[in-house]
């Protein structure tokens, strides 16, 4: 860590020490700091690079496959890390992975790339979004009867209602889910229903990529 803040023009001693302990506390290395770095674990090792990265505050950080080769709990740890590292430092974090749970999670944007060529760009619910179709609405009643699907389908925005009797469950094609639902659980409660659960149904990052590459 000190080889790399001086390294990066960190120069004045004490700041850089303090700046060596911040990180050191931040990454939850700082106990084990006199240790061989051989003996740490690998997502130990992933944080200890990251913090090296960080020694003279860059205002964009560069990661390319945080989590590739870490078991799940490790995998987390790093993600939740870049979570907390990013409301802390303050800094933009560009991501390179494979791992589509880790961009779902932390990318406020995304670009997908396949061959080199740029895809598409935009947030994770632009990216769902475009494939998604119509929206739809997952609604479990504790009992289902004809006047609760009657209310329901007379709703302006309810474009379509399946019903699956075994589940006591309404699936409802909407034109605009988040304004819509509001309104579809309060004519089922008026209508005598008593409501479970209320999902809105979207397809996973992972989902959108696979089409948007089958397309491309």
């Amino acid at each position: 860590m000190d080889f790399f803040a001086e390294a990066y023009g960190l120069s004045d001693v004490q700041e850089k020490r303090s700046r060596i302990r911040d990180l050191l506390e931040f990454f939850e290395l700082w106990e084990r700091r006199n240790d061989k770095v051989a003996t740490f674990s690998k997502g130990m090792k992933q944080k200890l690079a990251i913090a090296r990265a960080l020694a003279h505050k860059p205002p964009i950080l560069f990661l390319d496959e945080p989590t590739s080769g870490l078991d799940p709990e490790s995998s987390k740890g790093i993600r939740d890390l870049m979570e907390r590292l990013s409301k802390h430092e303050k800094h933009t974090i560009l991501l390179c992975t494979h791992r589509l749970e880790d961009a779902e999670k932390l990318c406020s944007r995304v670009m997908i790339i396949n061959r080199g060529k740029s895809v598409i760009v935009g947030s994770p619910d632009e990216l769902r979004d475009s494939i998604a179709g119509q929206p739809v609405l997952q609604v479990t009643l504790k009992k289902l009867n004809q006047k609760v699907i009657e209310a329901v389908k007379e709703l302006k925005q309810v474009k379509e209602v399946d019903v699956d009797d075994s589940a006591s469950m309404l699936i409802i094609t909407l034109d605009d889910v988040r304004s819509a639902t509001p309104e579809v659980v309060r004519s089922i409660v008026y209508a005598g229903g008593m409501v479970l659960s209320v999902n809105a149904l979207r397809p996973s990052l992972e989902e959108a990529y696979l089409k948007l590459i089958k397309e491309e």
